[in-house]
């Protein structure tokens, strides 16, 4: 879910041609698509009777259809053309994600499709190194939760008095008012090509993030074929055994017991238990009276027992012998969204300061997404409330920034003027020394220039969906083709994602004096405590980067404000208040 909205700070007036001079015909190229602009493209496709496309709704998975359509973005050289030189502005185009469905091998496949307001053609896009989109590691749709819902309740009607019982009387199907509900886990399985999902169960309540059952199930769902998935627990595997080659190696007669030179007499009391008496060994005694506990294994011979206790007849147990276990007005304009992402709720800030300084912020809150408390939990988070524990984890954001200084031929350097020219050399590792100040130039070395502040201080397979992950600030080269660092499917598929930012630094090109891009990674830990109970609160769970002008005006820009106050220093012989009287 996303809302946006657009706050003005006690912004002072300002001459709204001067504003607008630059930007009065540009603008709509980054404009989202619009509702009509949609229709039209997706009728276009539609229309078409070599994709097949269907409508979206609808529970069959073997289906051809659009997954998701946004604006394509026009190469930066032709934005700059049409912003700077007044230039025809470029066409608008589309990026449409279709699943292929009924295919012999059902693949994604993207398609930019132009031009606005009549489309004409289509084309496929391509990823770096022609990289296929594996089908598993598309995103789930809301067929295909339907029919885990359909599995889930299959799966929980063979529990429900479990369920029932073990959780106050929450149910997961014919419910009312206490009712569960389910997350589902990502990535989906162990290596590229799987789509298996844990699904956890959870009290359908206000954050119910916070309200795990402890009722887990793994499903496959990688066959088109709902009636094919399944739940990955196989039922024909036994346990251990214990065996019995030649016979039982112990006698039973009545309630007197005889085994490997043993020898004893038993009883079970109705108010104590079970009871053994005259206990010898080889004939000898060696107790009279004991009553331990006993485990009962599958070859145990089981005896009936008779109790009177509150009845009016002897009452039959049978298989007794049995156990359980359990100086400025702080004037700053400010660009909001919000995005859900499962269970955290992200505010994205973008803040633009009156002295030319911009932030880029984003505050977390939300509910963690907890597991059932276990004493073993702890290696991995914190008990939090009864039951409940908060997962380790961290929150890690990758920002694009296309720096244009002056002009968009640019250069990277340290104060200390070692100038990287290459991008492996301005990919800077986690673990490793970063410099605390840096320092983008264009081509006439200081004069104009912006600095980036990044706030955040590998193995696994999974790491490298998100490669980027590695490097706090990396440069490279601009290009059409590396317009993210990942990509929708890459939480899917992490082990051979489709989006590797590795690759975009890989061939280690030159950077000096060309345009350049920095990508920069915020993030904290987030060790889960009491107080995220309900919510994680946005204090302290913030994290950003300060684009800073570096000599990039002529004079500081608070001069030319009108609400900056400036006080002359008093002269000799004045008062606050005016002159001095003798």
């Amino acid at each position: 879910m996303r809302c946006f909205c657009l706050l003005l700070l006690a912004l002072g007036v300002c001459e709204a041609a001067r504003g607008r001079e630059w930007a009065h015909h540009g603008a709509s190229m980054f404009a989202d698509l619009t509702p009509r602009e949609m229709c039209d493209f997706r009728d276009y496709l539609q229309g078409k009777p070599e994709l097949g496309l269907t409508a979206a709704r609808g529970k069959s998975l073997k289906k051809n259809s659009i997954l998701l359509m946004e604006l394509h973005l026009p190469r930066k050289h032709e934005a700059l053309m049409a912003l700077d030189r007044g230039q025809d502005k470029p066409t608008r185009q589309a990026r449409v994600v279709v699943q292929f469905g009924t295919q012999a091998q059902p693949n994604i496949t993207e398609i930019i499709v132009s031009p606005l307001p009549f489309p004409t053609s289509y084309r496929r896009k391509t990823f770096k190194g022609d990289r296929p989109i594996r089908f598993e590691s598309r995103p789930i749709t809301v067929a295909e939760y339907s029919h885990i819902i359909d599995i889930l309740q299959k799966i929980t009607a063979k529990v429900h008095k479990v369920l029932f019982e073990t959780t106050g009387g929450f149910s997961f199907h014919n419910c009312t008012d206490r009712c569960l509900t389910f997350s589902d886990i990502a990535p989906r399985g162990l290596e590229s090509g799987e789509r298996r999902t844990w699904i956890m169960l959870q009290k359908f309540v206000e954050g119910y993030f916070i309200h795990p059952v402890g009722f887990e199930v793994l499903v496959n769902h990688k066959e088109l074929d709902p009636e094919c998935w399944t739940s990955n627990t196989r039922t024909d595997i036994h346990g251990p055994k214990l065996l019995e080659p030649q016979g039982p190696r112990y006698h039973v007669d009545g309630n007197f017991v005889e085994y490997a030179g043993w020898s004893f007499a038993f009883r079970v009391r109705s108010s104590a238990g079970l009871q053994i008496f005259d206990l010898r060994f080889n004939g000898e005694r060696i107790a009279y009276e004991l009553a331990p506990d006993i485990d009962c294994p599958e070859i145990a011979t089981f005896l009936d027992l008779h109790h009177y206790y509150d009845t009016d007849k002897p009452v039959l147990t049978s298989r007794g012998c049995y156990n359980f276990f359990g100086g400025l007005e702080n004037h700053v304009l400010v660009l909001r969204t919000t995005s859900t992402v499962y269970n955290y709720d992200y505010i994205w800030d973008f803040l633009f300061y009156q002295n030319g300084v911009m932030e880029s912020r984003v505050s977390a809150t939300g509910y963690i997404h907890a597991t059932v408390f276990t004493p073993n939990g702890l290696y991995y988070g914190s008990k939090v409330y009864n039951y409940v524990l908060g997962n380790l984890h961290t929150h890690v954001i990758h920002y694009k920034v296309d720096l244009d200084i002056a002009d968009e031929f640019c250069s990277i350097n340290l104060l200390v003027k070692t100038q990287h020219q290459t991008e492996r050399s301005a990919a800077f590792r986690f673990g490793k020394k970063f410099p605390r100040y840096m320092h983008f130039y264009n081509k006439w070395g200081h004069q104009k220039g912006y600095h980036a502040n990044s706030v955040l201080p590998r193995g696994w397979r999974e790491e490298n969906g998100i490669s980027w992950s590695r490097y706090p600030l990396a440069v490279t080269r601009h290009k059409d083709s590396e317009p993210t660092s990942s990509s929708i499917y890459n939480q899917n598929d992490p082990w051979e994602p489709v989006v590797s930012f590795e690759d975009y630094i890989r061939n280690n090109e030159n950077i000096t004096n060309q345009d350049l891009v920095a990508w920069v990674t915020v993030g904290f830990l987030h060790v889960p405590h009491s107080e995220d109970i309900p919510n994680t609160a946005t204090p302290g769970n913030a994290v950003g980067f300060f684009p800073r002008p570096f000599n990039f005006l002529r004079r500081g820009p608070l001069s030319g404000i009108p609400q900056y106050r400036h006080r002359p220093a008093r002269q000799r012989g004045q008062t606050q208040d005016g002159p001095q009287r003798s």
